[in-house]
């Protein structure tokens, strides 16, 4: 039973393999110059072979979300910068919020970001006006209790400080608009993908004239467009067609 478990996961495997290798130019145009071409691929199938959900997706599926994560130069592995996630037949790539920092940061005029979530036993207090201000202490002694608020605070090169704060309403309702919000990381990493939620509209606080803000639009139409129910991937990306893939030569992919 496990050799026939074993033989099952492969072919998917060799055909993504095979998919990923002759897209290889593609992503090393794509790829940030000190990055490596096949340690990316090899992390993406490392990715997919730990997921029998994303093994059933489409290789041309998983090439197109290797790309997009090549473009914005973050790696798909544990880190939790960015990851696939399975949409039926398809694989889509999910920015962690984690990843949004890094393009913040790379930009060079920001030195630093965090993200805090808030809960109904900490003492929070939120200052508007002309003096804005965020005080945060966590409860130690008790539970914290139930996710009330989340709130993202970058510091700029210059000394300013952009912060933005958001409350449970408001993440469910950006939640609700997206094609997985009963499944996937809003149902399993729901305290993530709030931060992820707050710093993207700290995001749209930043200086219009930052060097590397084009990623971050980047990211943000890429998620965008992965709510999309279905993709054409010539398209988007000139994708190598697996359909025809002969047999031998899955044969002499060694994963």
């Amino acid at each position: 039973m496990s050799t026939l478990m074993t033989q099952t996961q492969e072919k998917p495997l060799n055909k993504i393999s095979v998919t990923l290798g002759k897209f290889r130019d593609k992503l090393i145009q794509a790829l940030p110059k000190n990055r490596n071409v096949d340690q990316e691929i090899s992390s993406v199938i490392a990715t997919v072979a730990s997921s029998p959900s994303l093994q059933k997706c489409s290789p041309e599926s998983i090439a197109l979300a290797a790309y997009d994560a090549a473009t914005l130069g973050l790696p798909v592995n544990k880190l939790g910068l960015a990851w696939l996630v399975p949409f039926g037949n398809e694989a889509k790539l999910q920015i962690g919020y984690r990843g949004y920092i890094q393009l913040v940061i790379e930009s060079g005029f920001v030195l630093d970001v965090s993200a805090e979530c808030v809960y109904e036993n900490d003492r929070f207090r939120y200052v508007l006006g002309s003096h804005p201000n965020i005080e945060h202490e966590a409860s130690i002694r008790k539970p914290r209790g139930n996710f009330i608020a989340v709130y993202a605070i970058a510091r700029l090169v210059n000394g300013v400080l952009k912060h933005v704060v958001m409350s449970k309403v408001q993440v469910d309702h950006i939640r609700s608009k997206s094609r997985s919000s009963s499944s996937g990381p809003w149902t399993t990493d729901y305290d993530e993908m709030a931060k992820k939620t707050v710093i993207k509209r700290l995001c749209k606080l930043l200086p219009y004239n930052l060097p590397n803000l084009h990623k971050i639009e980047l990211a943000t139409e890429i998620e965008a467009r992965n709510q999309e129910p279905t993709v054409n991937y010539a398209n988007k990306v000139n994708v190598i067609d697996t359909t025809a893939i002969e047999e031998e030569e899955l044969e002499e992919i060694n994963i």
